[in-house]
């Protein structure tokens, strides 16, 4: 970029009076202020404002409380671009003959403020890594210019822009060469679809279709997979099921150019899985996610009838994984929780709640019936942080997996948390609080959560009555529900912003947006499961058949497999 950039100082000098350019200085403080210049705020280049006025924009109505307080700053900017335009200056004009190359694409992938943003950093093209992409996402989330998700697909349009121009290699984490299903060819996508279908319908339909092996007691050596026991997919993992092989097929066809993958048997071939495989490990991937796909292909293959006769072949690429040692897990566990600490995360709630405070606040204090500050768009937003609030307790206090609490019912004929009277058996263990209540009203009701066997990640039963510091926060929170999901029958307990079920993927963007926003760093719903473990342990040591019901473990020694080794 031109080391002499036209700067807010030289066209502020351009205001129509005195008062004008008071005014003018005045956006350029507040300006400065939002995007953290270190020096004069007349020194800010042209370009920055450019690149930043909408984010600054969302800026100032969040932290205003009035349409006028917006406009007060914004109606500023199209005269501070106007007048840097007759100084001779144009939108990326300063960049450098490399990045010039980039812009047409780039505009059409919508990813053209990475490049502004780069090249003012004065990097290159063939400077950019992946992890200078990613910090630029969690710079983004954490300003609030951009939620996670839209930082997170502009960063891999980027990516992808790079790839095909060769400045970044095809590994992993840039090539993304999925393909949607709707696209794929015919009769390739109708034979998809059945599988998915297969997987997803009643085991006991697809006794017709059994080819009649012994496959029904039979459990494979090498992955522990039931190679032939018809397991039902849940909606979840049928979801994740079919973006893996939208991934395989998009690696086929772009990957290696093939034109003749036209059928199911075609796109499974056991050679293709293994040039799969071999891509996977060259890309850099972790052993466990490896297995992880690999194994995913492998045994809807194994389970459905038209596959079948690829048996054999199929166990040599198994025979060929990679296992992840346990020493291997729990290196990874304990790397994650030097990310974050408990106490950090256990902070956020409280940040949340203050934040809904001053919604509420902005409620009270007269807002407009139309526009961004009208009172329905923020008792929606007020219930939307009403809802990232409790879920956050919910993780801390109950760290379940993803799809379990995306599934978890709060309403309809079989919701799994609910208020009622507690029957007890044998294997039902109350807390000391809920016994005494109990024991001092046979018939009092008590708020539980209940998943039968189908209903599990790995078929255990569960029922446990709910932590007792989660029972005020639910029920205010369920109070809040009620905006989200308007008059939907939405039956779940956490909703998306249409008030439909919260979809695993979509709560792992949203845990990792809330704790980039209020603790600076980027956390998976999984890696607050593995702080939560360590954490339990440090405080009630070798106590591993409680922390095997926390965190649904059917047996307290694979607990202690995973956990067993103090950070």
């Amino acid at each position: 970029m031109s080391t002499n950039p036209i700067t807010l100082g030289q066209t502020i000098a351009r205001g129509r009076d005195n008062l004008h350019c008071e005014r003018l200085r005045e956006t350029a403080k507040s300006f400065a202020n939002f995007c953290g210049w270190p020096g004069d705020c007349c020194d800010i280049p042209v370009d920055l404002l450019f690149e930043r006025s909408i984010a600054f924009r969302h800026h100032l109505r969040r932290s205003s409380n009035s349409e006028s307080g917006v406009k007060k700053y914004a109606d500023q900017i199209p005269f501070l671009i106007s007048c840097a335009k007759k100084l001779g200056w144009t939108p990326d004009s300063t960049l450098s003959s490399e990045w010039k190359a980039l812009l047409e694409d780039a505009q059409k992938r919508t990813c053209i403020d990475l490049v502004r943003y780069f090249a003012r950093k004065n990097l290159e093209p063939r400077d950019i890594t992946h992890a200078l992409v990613e910090a630029w996402v969690d710079e983004r989330t954490i300003n609030r210019d951009r939620t996670f998700v839209a930082a997170y697909l502009t960063a891999i349009s980027f990516e992808q822009l790079l790839v095909g121009y060769k400045y970044l290699s095809a590994g992993s984490k840039q090539d993304h060469f999925g393909i949607p299903l709707d696209q794929f060819q015919s009769p390739l996508k109708e034979e998809v679809n059945e599988l998915i279908a297969y997987r997803k319908s009643n085991p006991r339909s697809w006794g017709e279709n059994n080819d009649n092996d012994d496959w029904e007691i039979e459990n494979h050596e090498y992955d522990e997979i039931p190679i032939s026991r018809r397991r039902q997919l849940r909606g979840s993992t049928a979801e994740k099921f079919a973006s893996i092989i939208c991934y395989f097929y998009g690696y086929q066809i772009k990957h290696r150019g093939r034109r003749d993958v036209t059928c199911l048997r075609r796109l499974f071939r056991p050679k293709a899985i293994d040039k799969f495989r071999i891509y996977l490990v060259n890309s850099g991937n972790t052993v466990r996610s490896v297995a992880n796909v690999i194994k995913a292909l492998i045994a809807a293959a194994l389970q459905h009838p038209l596959l079948a006769s690829y048996r054999e072949g199929y166990e040599m690429v198994l025979i060929k994984l990679e296992e992840e040692t346990i020493d291997e897990q729990r290196a990874r566990r304990i790397s994650r929780t030097h990310r974050v600490t408990y106490d950090e995360l256990e902070k956020i709630p409280a940040k949340i709640h203050e934040e809904g405070l001053d919604l509420k606040r902005r409620r009270l204090s007269g807002v407009a019936k139309l526009g961004y500050y009208a009172a329905d768009r923020i008792a929606i937003a007020s219930a939307r942080l009403a809802m990232k609030e409790f879920m956050m307790r919910w993780l801390l206090l109950l760290p379940w997996k993803s799809q379990s609490i995306c599934q978890c019912r709060c309403a309809g004929n079989t919701p799994n948390l609910f208020k009622k009277p507690v029957k007890l058996y044998k294997d039902l263990h109350l807390p000391s609080w809920a016994t005494q209540m109990k024991a001092d009203d046979d018939d009092v009701e008590l708020w539980q959560y209940r998943f039968d066997t189908n209903e599990t990640w790995n078929g255990a039963f569960i029922h446990a009555v709910l932590p007792r510091d989660l029972i005020s926060p639910l029920e205010a929170y369920l109070k809040s529900r009620k905006q989200l999901v308007k008059k939907r029958s939405t039956e779940t307990l956490f909703v998306n912003s249409y008030g439909d079920p919260l979809q695993p993927r979509t709560f792992g963007f949203l845990i990792t947006e809330i704790a980039l926003i209020y603790a600076g760093k980027r956390v998976s719903p999984s890696a607050v499961r593995d702080i939560f473990a360590y954490e339990y342990l440090q405080i009630c040591p070798e106590d591993f058949p409680s922390l095997a019901l926390l965190l649904w473990h059917q047996d307290p020694e694979t607990t202690k497999e995973l956990y067993g080794i103090s950070k």
